[in-house]
């Protein structure tokens, strides 16, 4: 084992910023016997500079007494290295510490230890000696060659250490010297090869059948390897065509797995991908829309995946040999099944753009309904729902924006507006539709509504939405109002109602403070002991709601009561 203790001893020699002499000098030693060693070539590789035309490196070699001179240096920051036969190339600077270069060790500079591995020269002098060491280095040959005529092209070794992989750009030959002492993977690769190690096994994206050789590097060690031929790969590759009315967000996942192999592996989020380097053996593409269940995943040549396991033992065996280009398949990527109709207006027969066509089904275990595909109206009113399968869903089209169009549920329920996913009002049941089949003429004929709006003033009320901080509308049909039509929540000073029906309502506004001070009052000042649900709303004047008009001015304003007794709000 052989070591390099180098000191290096810079003086910084400033006359001006314009033309600063700095110089770095040193003496570079065998650390176990203190030997100078001679014919190194130290170079400093300037990174930062505040002078134009500056040169970019600066080189020196050491004399028989080891001794080095880099003098006339720019002010600027700089990373030094050493590079010796027979040992590791080091690059020092700042951090004291010094960094091997890695296997295989080329030509240039070796920026290891990121900006903390710098020499900064200022305008002021400064003098620091730094001592190093480095261990002995071996060397290893070979030759990369290719089983078919013609070479090779981009040829390339691959030196592996642990984590850490690094090439070097070969023709055929290749002598690496300054090789760190270690257990290395090696192997060589090439355009339109596999790759292969000195022991002929092949590895790609995959890894290899069996753990690829080992070489052992030490110091002052020659490893010469046994020729490394390298076969012509196999190639694979795929385009999806996407379906008609196709409203993801992004393309879908394409992925490859081969026999044998744990796991997927990912190759593009695109519409088409091409997979080089393949040694030979059965492969299966997958192609999904992860977490969207409206598009249906599916292994290429197999069924699609409606329910149950999709693995890959649902996909066409793709046998690929040595030289094999299957990159021309084609798939496409389908909506499960389709829900399609029209909306349209109630009382023109005119069709309706821009509203919301949803299908939904019971969540387990949670109240409420999950919304699996929706669709907007288009020009003509139409709309399709993709990604619907053999289910019990609820179909619901509801209005956009400050489109005024009361929700309707299939078949024929109209419902006020709510914060809820499905509206449904007292005594009506929601229709669920089975589906085993694309189904067409799924209709909807909506009725326009209005809404109600005002303020709600006082302090102490939250400046954003916070539970049991509503507002309720009742049918003023009702003869109890127990059950409200909707509540909306209301933030600020501001509120105003979802889509209603035309007819007359009654309205109370509720909150409760951070203290639960409860607040509450119907429409025109009257008090509601108790609770929401105890406002005597037959002293109230009902409030009119017309088709296609906004009604506003239904204001409220607050004194906190005490909490006495009562349920308080609903």
């Amino acid at each position: 084992m052989r070591f390099l203790l180098i000191l290096l001893c810079w003086t910084i020699l400033t006359t001006c910023q314009a033309s600063a002499a700095n110089r770095i000098d040193g003496t570079l030693v065998e650390a176990g016997t203190q030997q100078p060693i001679a014919g190194a070539t130290v170079s400093a590789f300037l990174l930062i500079t505040s002078v134009s035309g500056a040169p970019s490196v600066r080189t020196a070699s050491t004399d028989v007494n080891g001794a080095f001179v880099i003098d006339d240096l720019a002010i600027g920051s700089y990373m030094v290295q050493v590079v010796a036969e027979g040992y590791v190339a080091r690059s020092y600077g700042r951090d004291l510490i010094g960094r091997d270069c890695p296997a295989p060790y080329n030509t240039g500079t070796c920026f290891l230890g990121g900006g903390a591995a710098l020499i900064q020269f200022d305008t002021t002098a400064t003098a620091l000696t730094i001592p190093m060491e480095t261990s002995g280095a071996g060397r290893v040959r070979g030759r990369l060659l290719s089983s078919t005529p013609g070479g090779l092209n981009g040829a390339e070794v691959r030196f592996r250490l642990g984590p850490s992989e690094n090439s070097l750009a070969v023709t055929d030959t290749f002598d690496v010297d300054h090789v760190p002492p270690g257990e290395y993977v090696i192997f060589g690769c090439a355009d339109g090869k596999v790759c292969r190690d000195p022991n002929g096994v092949e590895t790609d994206v995959f890894g290899s059948s069996v753990p690829l050789a080992t070489v052992t590097v030490e110091p002052g060690q020659i490893s010469d390897l046994p020729d490394i031929i390298l076969q012509p790969e196999a190639r694979i590759g795929i385009t999806v065509q996407p379906p008609a009315g196709w409203v993801h967000s992004g393309p879908p996942l394409i992925g490859l797995w081969r026999e044998g192999s744990a796991t997927t592996i990912h190759l593009a989020a695109a519409w088409s991908a091409v997979q080089t380097g393949l040694r030979a053996g059965v492969y299966k593409l997958l192609v999904s829309v992860p977490d969207d269940p409206l598009w249906l995943a599916h292994w290429f040549g197999g069924p699609e995946c409606t329910s149950g396991p999709c693995g890959p033992e649902l996909g066409l065996p793709l046998v690929l040999e040595s030289g094999d280009d299957l990159t021309g398949l084609t798939t496409d990527i389908n909506a499960r099944q389709t829900i399609s109709g029209r909306v349209t207006s109630a009382s023109t027969g005119s069709a309706i753009a821009g509203v919301t066509v949803s299908a939904s089904i019971p969540m387990i275990f949670i109240s409420g309904l999950l919304n699996l595909s929706q669709s907007l109206t288009d020009a003509d009113g139409r709309y399709t729902l993709f990604g619907v399968g053999p289910e019990t869903y609820f179909l619901q089209a509801s209005a956009s924006g400050n489109q005024l169009w009361i929700t309707e549920q299939w078949p024929e329920i109209r419902c006020a507006e709510t914060d809820r996913p499905y509206c449904g009002q007292p005594g009506q049941q929601r229709i669920p539709l089975i589906l085993d089949q694309n189904i067409a003429d799924i209709d909807f004929t909506l009725e326009l509504g209005g809404r109600i709006s005002g303020t709600v003033e006082d302090p102490q009320l939250p400046a954003q939405c916070a539970p049991n901080s509503y507002l309720r509308v009742y049918p003023a049909s009702l003869p109890v109002p127990s059950e409200s039509v909707n509540h909306f929540c209301y933030s600020g000073d501001t509120w105003a109602s979802g889509n209603l029906p035309a007819g007359n309502y009654w309205a109370a506004a509720g909150a409760r403070t951070s203290t639960y001070m409860p607040l509450f009052q119907a429409f025109q000042g009257i008090e509601c002991q108790g609770g929401l649900h105890l406002c005597n709303f037959t002293l109230a004047t009902p409030i009119t709601v017309m088709p296609g008009a906004i009604t506003p001015g239904i204001d409220f304003e607050f004194d906190t009561q005490e909490f006495i007794s009562g349920s308080g709000f609903e």
